[in-house]
């Protein structure tokens, strides 16, 4: 109470000086570099938001019950038009942040995405619609080009790499976000949740400080030692201050700014150019931009038996993930031009693989009845390959291949160009499909597309890693020096011999022939019709530039096959290869033996509580509350009314349906079956033609029908139990991967008697859930199944790591982990066909498993206790 006093009663000399004192006690080991970085990133998040918005929502706005109604051609520049507002944002964001500030200009961009998300939960109109998403796209372009800058300015030199990471994670995470949260509200509940990102944005970075850089570039040098003793603490400031006032003399005596002709006419910038729009135009052609605008709508069209929300979900979240380690773990460890081409060669195959999967749909192969999973799974691995070098390629090329006088220009035209050539690439994903009318020809195109530039990337963009960025300017001016020798010889070189000749120039062709005969005296016949091209047989023999990676695969590969074949470690191997297929089998088996119980629960429970209705005369009656859990049979509906209502787990059987009305009626698991519906009108509702089995529709109307409606499934009651599903698992997983490591690591426990430990846990809990007849007890008993399996799998990962050398470490492992997914596989069918038959099947079959297990596992050599 006195703190509060003494600040209300103090001058604002004072206050500043309290709030300074207190921030420079809290950034003890640069704690402000980390709050300064999330709080500045987290606007990302909400152009995130914005880019991906079209994927839940394109597909209901282009449908027949839209509030907002557009065509498929509307909805393709609905999905770009944050694309010319990016342009804007890109050239005028310098000029702001010249004159008020980094953290100003960043900071008066969230009012306006707030009332922007705010405006668009009430627009009802098309244009006003378009404009808002514009102005957000201001907004984001002006973003990427501060955020950036704000985040190097203010970090120190180590903490740079992933503290420049997150800005692009929050990005992928704003479109994770709208992916979940849009399927499961309307379009102004999600804008209104969307619209609380900004203010938090907002409220949590006016409290930051200025970048010191631009305050020392101001004149501002005592704000700029403020600036900076709260982000680096108790730490000395003095170099620092200096280093930022002589940089700031060392502008400004520049004099004259660089023009954007300096790009052009300097040969080693043309020759950074020429790099940078190969990786900005590999990126474009593995329709990344396409797939976010258009994510759902692929799913939907693909036709696959997981949902399309669940799809969704599962693709921008192995999107975050992916991001997350290659940004903090991968691009450092390897250089960026094998990850580019990896990364490049990887989606020409994955798009190509979706090609082919919609050709069999589009001709009705009987292939794609048991290809259901196979969108999403090729989705992911695009989505994994793509992250690993396409994703951070254009931009980690940008920063490092241009000079500093001429690096706020490229950056400026760089956005430009992406914002436009993503513009170009979401509009031809449209065209495209609208045109063939299938998703196959657009994927191959794109696919095609892509392996160009992998030709291109092969031949010219070259390894950075390793290099200062004096070094690559180096590289730049000498990678020149040969295109010039060679421009500057063909304008003293003679012409071919063999053109003139056929050009019937036999005088000139002569002389040639002389001249390039005395410069060769190794010669001594020469005619004309035998003359070769110099270099031809060099050209013939050099190594192909991906020869040396495929090389030092296939050695890496044949040195650990060698190394876990050897007589002394092949019993070792041999336990740890089963033990991984005893674990693959066991978790898919479990997961598909389960789910089969716990929905057998939960028919039984409908069943057995179902009301059976027949021979009943519903004569002018008004159902207007949930239906749920009946049977009519036999029964009469005429002139009956059926409004805003849900029917969940109703059946019609032999019903006769006459002038009736189902107005605002949703359907979840229910039917009509050997019924006559005739002279009856259906308005606003989710029945459809496949709700209706073996029934007589005569002279019925269907108007404002949600198209393409499964049956027996209802969306809102999904996402509850995904929801469900997800916390319960994601909790309980958490604490106990952080109990494993603790316990592995700190405690007694070895991994051997870990291992045989958790077979026995999960051989009792598959004995166990055969006895749970309650739905939320045979949950629990899954859920603490899958935990125990996840764990095993851990501690078997690092039984893996440290009994092997550190060279073979990754080979081994992902040797061992392709026989648990191969086991996964073979999972699937095996239990299938078990749970079909008898339960005690699956439990007999689960039981011996794990005691294997378990029995085996009590040969694991352990090595957690001998160093590395």
């Amino acid at each position: 109470m006195q703190l509060i006093l003494h600040v209300l009663t103090s001058t604002h000399d004072q206050i500043f000086r309290i709030y300074l004192q207190t921030m420079i006690s809290i950034s003890r080991n640069c704690l402000f570099h980390y709050l300064a970085t999330l709080s500045c990133s987290l606007s990302m998040m909400s152009y995130g938001i914005n880019f991906s918005w079209t994927s839940p929502y394109l597909p209901i706005l282009t449908s027949n019950t839209s509030i907002i109604p557009m065509t498929s051609e509307e909805g393709s520049w609905c999905a770009i038009s944050p694309i010319p507002g990016c342009v804007i944002g890109a050239l005028i964001s310098a000029n702001l942040a010249d004159r008020i500030g980094r953290k100003h200009t960043i900071l008066v961009l969230a009012p306006v995405v707030l009332a922007c998300f705010v405006a668009i939960g009430y627009v009802r109109n098309y244009w006003w619609l378009l404009t808002l998403r514009m102005v957000i796209g201001i907004a984001d372009g002006a973003a990427f080009a501060l955020v950036p800058m704000y985040v190097g300015e203010i970090v120190e030199p180590q903490f740079r790499g992933f503290l420049a990471s997150l800005s692009y994670l929050f990005y992928v995470a704003g479109g994770l976000v709208i992916n979940i949260i849009g399927p499961a509200y309307s379009i102004f509940g999600s804008s209104m949740i969307s619209a609380a990102i900004p203010a938090i944005h907002f409220l949590s970075f006016a409290f930051m400080p200025e970048s010191p850089y631009y305050l020392v570039k101001a004149n501002k040098c005592e704000q700029a030692e403020h600036s900076l003793r709260i982000l680096r603490g108790n730490q000395d400031i003095r170099k620092t201050i200096e280093a930022l006032k002589d940089a700031a003399k060392q502008e400004a005596q520049l004099g004259e700014k660089p023009v954007l002709g300096d790009i052009w006419r300097v040969p080693s910038n043309r020759k950074a150019c020429f790099i940078f729009l190969i990786a900005s135009l590999a990126s474009r052609a593995a329709a990344k931009a396409p797939l976010i605008s258009y994510t759902m709508a692929v799913f939907e069209e693909a036709g696959t038996n997981i949902s399309t929300v669940n799809s969704t979900i599962a693709y921008c979240t192995v999107e975050l993930v992916v991001a997350f380690i290659t940004t903090c773990f991968i691009i450092d460890r390897f250089g960026k031009r094998f990850l580019v081409i990896v990364s490049s060669m990887g989606c020409v195959v994955t798009l190509a693989m979706m090609a082919v999967y919609f050709f069999l749909k589009y001709f009705d192969h009987a292939a794609v009845e048991y290809l259901g999973w196979f969108p999403l799974a090729t989705l992911i691995t695009y989505n994994v390959l793509f992250n690993i070098g396409l994703a951070f390629a254009q931009m980690c090329y940008l920063s490092e291949l241009f000079p500093m006088n001429v690096k706020a220009n490229a950056l400026s035209l760089a956005e430009i160009w992406n914002c436009l050539s993503s513009a170009f690439c979401i509009k031809m994903f449209q065209m495209l499909t609208d045109w063939s009318g299938t998703l196959a020809v657009t994927f191959l195109v794109f696919a095609v597309w892509s392996l160009v530039l992998f030709v291109f990337i092969v031949k010219y963009v070259p390894e950075t890693k390793g290099k200062s960025l004096e070094e690559i300017q180096v590289f730049l001016i000498l990678s020149t020096v040969p295109t010039i020798v060679c421009i500057v010889g063909l304008i003293w070189a003679s012409e071919s011999p063999r053109y003139l000749l056929e050009a019937s120039r036999e005088v000139e062709a002569l002389a040639v022939y002389q001249r390039l005969h005395r410069l060769n005296n190794s010669r001594t016949q020469y005619g004309l019709t035998e003359l070769e091209l110099p270099g031809r047989s060099a050209y013939r023999e050099r190594m192909s530039p991906t020869r040396n990676i495929i090389k030092h695969g296939v050695n890496s590969f044949r040195e650990a096959f060698q190394f876990v074949s050897c007589p002394a470690n092949f019993r070792s191997t041999l336990l740890l290869a089963s033990l991984h297929f005893l674990l693959g089998f066991l978790y898919t088996g479990l997961t598909t033996y389960t789910s089969a119980i716990m929905q057998d629960q939960r028919d039984h429970k409908y069943f057995s509580d179902k009301q059976y209705i027949s021979n009943e005369n519903y004569t002018g009656v008004v159902f207007n509350s949930t239906l749920e859990n009946r049977e009519y049979q036999n029964a009469l509906f005429k002139n009956a009314t059926f409004t805003h209502l849900l029917l969940n787990h109703v059946g019609f059987v032999n019903c006769t349906v006459i002038e009736s009305e189902f107005i605002d009626v949703k359907a979840s698991v229910s039917y009509f079956k050997d019924s006559s519906i005739i002279d009856s009108r259906f308005i606003d509702t989710d029945l459809t033609t496949h709700h209706f089995v073996n029934c007589s529709l005569i002279n019925n109307t269907f108007l404002s029908v949600i198209s393409d409606c499964t049956t027996n499934f209802d969306y809102n009651n999904h996402l509850e139990e995904l929801h469900q599903e997800t916390t319960e698992w994601s909790t309980i997983m958490a604490v106990a991967l952080v109990v494993l490591g603790f316990g592995l690591e700190c405690g007694k426990a070895s991994r051997r008697r870990f291992m045989y430990v958790a077979m026995l846990v999960v051989g009792g809990s598959a004995i166990g859930i055969l006895f749970m007849a309650d739905y939320t007890k045979a949950r629990i008993i899954d859920v603490s199944m899958r935990v125990w399996l996840t764990c095993a799998v851990n501690a078997l990962t690092l039984v893996v790591v440290e009994g092997y050398p550190c060279h073979l470490r990754c080979t081994a492992h992902g040797m061992m982990r392709s026989l648990f997914h191969i086991a996964s596989l073979c999972a699937i069918p095996i239990y299938n066909v078990l749970v079909q038959e008898p339960v005690m099947f699956s439990v007999i079959l689960t039981v011996l498993l794990a005691l294997y297990g378990a029995f085996i596992s009590k040969e694991i050599q352990d090595n957690s206790k001998v160093l590395l």
